[in-house]
This record gives structure tokens, C-alpha cells and sequence, in this order.
């Protein structure tokens, strides 16, 4: 179910969101899932096999000046993970994130359209309820990753 929210992200930004059920506000379009591919770029497979290498790896860092393919190389990458059982979230970012409870809401909304269940996290992001408690949050967050 959470997958489909991902779906009608891109359904919703292409002009035909489903359901209300579904529905998504429409500042987070762009945010929840990567930007649109209008030509066809070439494969960087081995920059995107490095990627794959690094499953183990909690964070990885991709750093190059503007205009060398950074997003277009994510946006591969991504849109392959499900082909190997990988759950994926996508969140750009801007100015206004750094708002701490908007940037935690954006989080919370990117995870659970990427699949994860965050129960009533999901639901309080959406109103921008978002309790600062950093370590509640943390262990809800926690929980939610066990669960799946």
C-alpha cells in the first residue's frame, strides 16, 4: 500500500492522482520522488555498481560541482532498487527544510512512501504535528525499521 503512494506521487505531479485517500500535498510532489527524466541519459554503470557495492554502508556521499549528473545518476539508481527487494525513499530538499519539524515531517513522509510503516508518525507529518522529542522520535523511527 505504501508503494502505491509513491505511485500516485508521480500520477499526481503527471495531472492524475487517484484518490483522496492517496492524496499528498501538493508542496511535496517534487520532494517524494526524483525529478521527471526527459531525455534519455547514458547508464553510468560503474558509478552505479559502486553504489550497489556499498549495501553495507550507512551513508554514502556523492560529491561533484553542478551539472555533472549527480541527480540523474541517483534517479538510476533508484528506480532500479526494487528489482533487487530494495525498499527506497526519495526527499529533496530546499530552504524552507530547515525548519526542524518540516524537515522531520518530509523524513517521516519519504519513509513511509518508500514503504515503511510509521504508523501515526505518517498521519501527525502530514499535519506538521511533528513532536521535537528527538528521542522518542528516534525510537519510534527505530521501531518502525524493526518492524519491517
Amino acid at each position: 500500500m505504501a508503494n502505491e503512494k509513491v505511485i500516485d506521487i508521480q500520477a499526481a505531479r503527471a495531472g492524475g492522482a487517484r484518490d483522496s485517500d492517496t492524496e499528498v500535498s501538493w508542496l511535496l510532489l517534487g520532494k517524494l520522488a526524483p525529478p521527471l527524466q526527459r531525455v534519455n541519459a547514458a547508464r553510468r554503470t560503474r558509478l552505479l555498481s559502486r553504489l550497489d557495492a556499498n549495501d553495507e554502508v550507512a551513508l554514502s556521499v556523492i560529491v561533484s560541482p553542478p551539472g555533472f549528473g549527480k541527480t540523474t545518476l541517483l534517479t538510476q539508481w533508484w528506480q532500479a532498487l526494487p528489482e533487487r527487494g530494495v525498499l527506497r525513499c526519495w526527499l529533496s530538499l530546499d530552504e524552507a527544510d530547515s525548519d526542524p519539524g518540516r524537515f522531520l515531517s518530509n523524513v517521516i513522509l519519504a519513509v513511509a512512501a518508500g514503504g515503511v510503516d510509521v504508523g501515526a508518525l505518517e498521519i501527525s507529518a502530514r499535519q506538521l504535528l511533528i513532536d521535537m522529542n528527538v528521542r522518542q522520535l528516534a525510537a519510534t523511527f527505530h521501531d518502525a525499521a524493526e518492524r519491517h
